[in-house]
Order: structure tokens, then sequence, then C-alpha cells
């Protein structure tokens, strides 16, 4: 172990494209939680100031809507010794040029990234398991467990390449065609030369000083480079990769089909700022598609699956090298990650579960992360191994839910009794009987099949849809563990091991995420639950917890008539546990835009009550769920309150009605052929697909009242109202919860 241990924080980034060149930072604080000065957190920061944005920042001077950029740091954990659980228990130091250092001082930092695109590369994401020619499920699981049992998910883009299929939609033999297949016939088709060389966008690695100024594109005119650390008698350099097989679709295609009118021609870039720190940029969010042999574009036929289509999401590794002003390098054991994602347009509603909460949860039960909150091994079917002598913090671990819960009201479409039950949980306090608020085993939905509770919807929570597979959502296990350890009033109001300065960035990052419904998602999906995915060596005090399994690329290597990077990360595959750039975002829909569009409230599937190889028409009515309920609400708003009508009608929020965020020419629901059902599930989307690639930068972002350039001192700071957008407000009107499939839309104009 080393005597000068360093890590770079967030472990996990995240930036998020937008279609302008100007960029606002990353939120350092975690949706849902409040402050002393009632500011709720979650929101961007700006890069010149360093405060906190309002709605005027959101855009550029010409209504482009800026990306987000992550930025990261380097700290210094001063006593090694500690470095070895979690929580850290010691002082850090954040390491900026300057700093003291090893008898020295940092004369600069170099950074080096490498992001990609494997999408394209990769297989579908089943939502039913296998189906049957007609497209209806046969029952069996699928997310992670569709990478189990030596099968693999069925690749996309099948007949692309010398290796296909043995079976699919057009030459399957049986009554079913698979959405997975055995694993060695999945591997040898990616593992295709045309394939890796054409579908997978890389743009190679990157790397800048902390001393630089200008910034650096993940595009097909900058040229790659890597650090090459110092070795015997020779000091370390940056050098250059001009043979480094760069890879962009207009590269491989002579056609292709631009929607938007931006083409994937960048995946990103980087800068640094005064002080050296790390700023990693989103991407444009362009998506294209290819032409087929008729000369037809390649369809946008569905929601999360498209064959010939691009786009410019990506991921991959995070180095620093650090030197010093008396000639030494220090060479960062610990690699963090990038991903570049969807936009944020909720940024401060919080998910009641978060990613942080997915990941946290896999560690402790796991990856034995702090065995004083779970002791044993992973036993996923009852609570056995929990230490129920644990007290959670009441503000770490119990207020975050009852604050996402809270502010759902926001977002989705409640009725009065509702709005009502979820403000009263604002006031929720660690000195509070908890029985006055809430009745755990009455309410909360365990997430224990053996509890029976898995298809229940109302009244359990969250009333949200469920991962693939499962009807409805639920918390994860070690929150469910937390609360109920609340309800038992087993807990202490605050932190017993509060977390330093770097642990508590990466929290906050993967708290402004969402977790639970990983269908697949929009920022990461179900591979944060598999432990391969992470570096398991993390009481390694240079290493620590929630990093990624970086497989170390020699970039000497790399010729340009080759592609460089492989198959890389297969979930439940000890064979394949090492990732590469492109690894994360390849489980993602292809493009994000068409599964953004789409995931605003649904039936629940599989559908309680339903049996899909048995229902009729008619049974439609009489014998099953037919209540929708919310994909993504705190990710993707579903409805909105507009703060031009909320200060229209005298800042009273109960005079107004719900918008649809998704909403203007091309949201109104279309009626089935013969009227009979009203297709409520079409509401407040597109119903064209397409045009949510050409509109996307158009929908408005919801913040804090008190974040509203101009909003009056007077009025209240804890409302969430949505500014900035560009959609005209034609379309349907909003009808509150419990919306069934039956009831009837209506059309409303844009002055309604």
């Amino acid at each position: 172990m080393s005597n000068t241990v360093l890590r770079i924080h967030p472990a996990i980034g995240m930036s998020r494209v937008g279609n302008s060149d100007e960029y606002i930072l990353s939120p350092e604080t975690a949706a849902g939680v409040t402050d002393v000065n009632g500011q709720t957190g979650g929101l961007a920061i700006n890069p010149t100031t360093n405060a906190l944005i309002n709605d005027t920042d959101l855009r550029d001077a010409n209504g482009a809507l800026k990306r987000q950029a992550q930025r990261y740091r380097i700290y210094q954990y001063l006593s090694p010794e500690s470095a070895q659980s979690y929580p850290y228990q010691g002082e850090v130091a954040e390491i900026v040029i300057g700093s003291p250092l090893n008898n020295s001082v940092v004369k600069d930092i170099v950074w080096q990234v490498h992001l990609a695109n494997k999408k394209a590369n990769w297989c579908i994401i089943p939502e039913q398991g296998p189906t049957t020619k007609q497209g209806k499920p046969t029952g069996e699981t699928s997310g992670l467990n569709a990478y189990g049992n030596g099968g693999m998910p069925y690749p996309r883009n099948p007949d692309f390449g010398s290796q296909k299929p043995s079976e699919g939609p057009d030459n399957t033999s049986s009554n079913t065609w698979p959405s997975t297949i055995p694993a060695q016939e999945c591997l040898n088709v990616l593992s295709d030369n045309k394939r890796l060389t054409e579908l997978v966008v890389d743009a190679g690695p990157r790397t800048i000083k902390g001393t630089d100024s200008a910034r650096i594109n993940f595009d097909a005119s900058t040229t790659p480079s890597f650090y090459q650390p110092a070795s015997g008698t020779c000091a370390g350099s940056i050098v250059a990769l001009p043979n480094y097989p760069v890879s962009f679709p207009n590269m491989h295609f002579n056609k292709l089909n631009i929607p938007s009118g931006t083409d994937v021609t960048q995946l990103g870039a980087l800068e640094t700022d005064s002080q050296g720190r790390l700023i990693v940029i989103g991407g444009q969010g362009a998506a294209c598609g290819l032409f087929k042999d008729d000369k037809t574009p390649y369809p946008l036929g569905n929601d999360i699956d498209n064959d010939g289509w691009f786009d410019d999401t990506a991921d991959g590794p995070v180095q620093a090298i650090i030197l010093l002003e008396n000639g030494d390098e220090i060479v960062l054991e610990n690699t963090a990650w990038a991903v570049s994602t969807d936009p944020s347009y909720a940024p401060q509603i919080r998910n009641v579960i978060t990613v942080w909460d997915e990941v946290y949860d896999t560690w402790i039960r796991k990856l034995g992360l702090d065995t004083n909150i779970y002791n044993g091994p992973e036993n996923a079917s009852a609570p056995t191994n929990f230490v129920t002598s644990y007290k959670p913090s009441f503000d770490d671990d119990i207020l975050p839910l009852f604050s996402a819960a809270h502010l759902s009201q926001f977002i989705g479409a409640l009725n009065q009794t509702a709005i009502g039950a979820h403000a009263r949980l604002n006031n929720v306090s660690a000195d509070d009987n908890p029985s006055d608020y809430l009745q755990v085993q009455t309410f909360i939905r365990s997430p224990y099949a053996s509890d029976d509770e898995l298809d229940i919807g109302a009244p359990r929570m969250p009333l949200a849809l469920g991962d693939t597979g499962a009807s409805f959502l639920t918390l994860t296990r070690t929150q469910f563990f937390f609360i109920n350890q609340w309800f038992n009033k087993n807990y202490s109001a605050n932190a017993e091991k509060p977390l330093t300065a770097g642990e508590q960035i990466d929290k906050n990052v993967l708290a402004n995420c969402l977790g639970g419904r990983f269908s697949p998602g929009i920022d990461l999906t179900f591979i944060v639950r598999d432990v391969n995915l992470y570096n398991t060596n993390w009481t390694q005090a240079d290493i620590g917890p929630f990093r990624i399994n970086y497989t170390p690329l020699n970039y000497n290597q790399a010729s340009k008539t080759n592609p460089f990077l492989n198959i890389g990360y297969v979930p439940l595959n000890s064979n394949h546990h090492n990732v590469e750039p492109g690894d994360l975002c390849k489980f993602m829909s292809l493009p994000w835009h068409t599964d953004y569009n789409s995931c605003a409230t649904h039936l629940p599937s599989p559908n309680p009550g339903s049996n899909y190889d048995t229902l009729t028409e008619d049974d439609m009515l009489t014998n099953i769920n037919i209540t929708t309920f919310w994909s993504w609400p705190a990710q993707r708003p579903v409805s909105i309150y507009n703060y031009d009508d909320f200060k229209n009608n005298g800042y009273n929020l109960a005079r107004i009605n719900q918008r649809y965020s998704v909403r203007g020419e091309g949201t109104q629901a279309i009626a089935g052929p013969d009227g009979s059902i009203s297709p409520v599930q079409s509401v407040g989307r597109y119903q064209e697909r397409v045009n949510i690639v050409r509109k996307w930068p158009e929908i408005g972002t919801v913040v804090q009242s008190k974040n509203i350039n101009g909003y009056e001192s007077d009025k209240p700071k804890d409302i969430f109202l949505e500014v900035a957008s560009q959609l005209d407000n034609s379309g349907n009107k909003v009808a509150t919860w419990p919306q069934q499939l039956t009831d009837q839309v209506q059309v409303i104009s844009d002055k309604d």
C-alpha cells in the first residue's frame, strides 16, 4: 500500500448531451436534499462563477440547450491506513495545481479519457424474454438474467457482417423467436471484424493537461493521444496516435439519414479549469440512421432497439498522472469512469430509487462494503443477513425517500388528495413518531417475492412501473431494510460516519440518476447490479469502492487497419468481466431519444390479471388491470406546472392545470380505428418517433422556483416549475391519476 493515497472523484461521472456548444457543470449536490437555506440539491453549476445556475443559464443566446459537463477532482487520503474501509475515517485534501505533495509541489495534472459507443454492435434489450411470432411474451425473465445460464440477448443489426445468428425473426423454425441465444453464438456475431469496424463509434483516447486552455474534441479531426509514463531514464510524455482507427458512421457509409440535421460526428469534449481539474463535456445529442439496400431508410420502429441507427452518447475511463516540480510523476492506480447520457429535464426531483441506491445495495449485499449493515453471503430471497442493530441515518438514508415522494407531485398528475398526502411527507423529521406518517408494512411494496406483493399496485408504493419482467417498482433491499429500521424506531438522526468530500461526490452524482426501472432506464441500467462490472479489489487503499473494472489498453498496438476495441464486458460472464470504453452505454436504448419519448405512462408489463396467450378484446375491460402507471417521472417528467401559467394566475398553483412536458405539434393522441378504446397510453409523447430526434432540445426543464431569475422574493420558494420550454402548448389535456386505458383524452389549444 502506498503512503500517498490518491483517488479520482466521482468514481462514475455523468455528463449530458445538449445541442449547444456551451455547457454547464453537472450537479455536485444530490437531488431532493434541501439545505438550511431551502435550496434543493441537484442543480447544475455555472462554470464561470461556480454558483448554482438559474433558468437563464439553461440555454445559450441562440436558444440551444447547453450540455452538461462532469468535473473530476483528485483527493489525497491523508490517513492511508484508514483508506481500506468505507466510509473512510480520516482527513482528505484536494490536489490541484500548486498543491504540496510528496515534498514537492504539483506542477501539472495530465488527464487521459477514452470515449466510445458500442450500442449498434451489441444486443437487444429483451423486455419479456422470448416472444411468440405475434410478439407476445412467453413469460421468461430478462434484464440481467438474460445473460445467465449460458445465454445472451439476440444481437442488434443481426444481418450486418459475415457472422449471423442461426435463428431470428425471419428464419426461425419454431413458434417463437428468441430474445436470447447461446452466448458463444452471440459473441461470434459481435466479434465479426466488419461489425467492430463499422458499428462501433470510437473516438479513441485524448489527453489534456491541467494547464491547457483549449477544448479538445472527441471527433475525427482531432488526433488521438495517450500518456506514456516515465520509464527508466525516459521522462513521461503525451504520445500522438495518428494511426488509431477512429470510427464514426460517416467514415463508413456514404449516405446517412439525419432527421435533426446533426450527424454523429463527435462524442463530447475535454477541458480543464484554472486549477487543473478535468471537465468532460457531453455530446451533441445527435442520432443518425442508415439506408437499406432498397434505398429506404431504416425506420425508428421500436422504442428501445432500432437497427441501422447510431447516437452520440458514450462512456469510457478517466485516468490521471500528477507531475511534480521536482520532476517526479505519480500515475494514479484507480480509474474513474465518464458517462455521457440524456439531458436531465427535472434535475432537482429525486427518483425514489436512484442509481446510487442500486449501486450501494449491490456493494452492501454482494461486495462486503460495510459489514455493520450486512454481514454474510448475499441472500436475495430474504433479509436474513441485515444487521438489525445497525442504525441508519434519518437524514441520509430515510428522509431522501420522503423527499422523493413529496416532489413527485410536481412531475406526475396526482389528484388533490394524493398531493396533500405527498406534501405532508415533506414535514417528516427525525423526532417524529413513524406511525404518525406511514405504516411501512401497509404501504411500502416489499422487494421480496416471498411476500407476494410484487404484482400489487395501489395502495402499495411506489406507484410506478417495475423493472423489465416486473409489474411494479420496489425499493432496493437495503432501502427496505433502512425504512423498516426507521419504523421500528431503530435509527439515528445523523450519520455516525459522515462521508468525506470525494465520497460525497460519488454518492451525489449517482443519486441524481434513475434507478429501479431498468427497462433499460436513462443513465445506467441493470449492469450496476453485477459484481463483475466493478473492481472488487476495493479494499486496496489506492483503489476504493465503486470503481469500474477497467481493461488496461495498450495504445502502442493501435493500427489504422484494425478495430482497436473488442467485445468487452459481458454481464455474469467471468471470461468477459473487464470493461472497455463504450461498454456501459451499449446496454441502453438505441437511439436514446425513442426510449425517452415512449416512457411516460403505460400499463404494467406483465399486467396483473392478464394471460397474454388467452387475452381477448372483451377481457381488456373486465378481467385485467386497466390503470396506467408512470415509468420515470422524476427523470422523464410526464406532466408539469409551467412557470408562465403560474405567474399569470396569481402565483397560485391550485388555479392552474398541469401540461405535458412533451407536448405541441405531433403529440396529439391518435384514436383507435373504431374509437372504442381511447389511447391514453399515447398521451404526452410524439406519435411518430422521428419527431423526438428533431424536437428533444425544445423540451423545458423543471427547477425550484427560487432558482428562476427574477422570481419575486415573497412568493413560495419550495415549488418546482417548468421553464425554458420551446414547445407550443397544444396537445392533450392532462388528467389526474388514476388514469385508465379507457379514459377519454381531450385535445386543448395552446391557450388553454
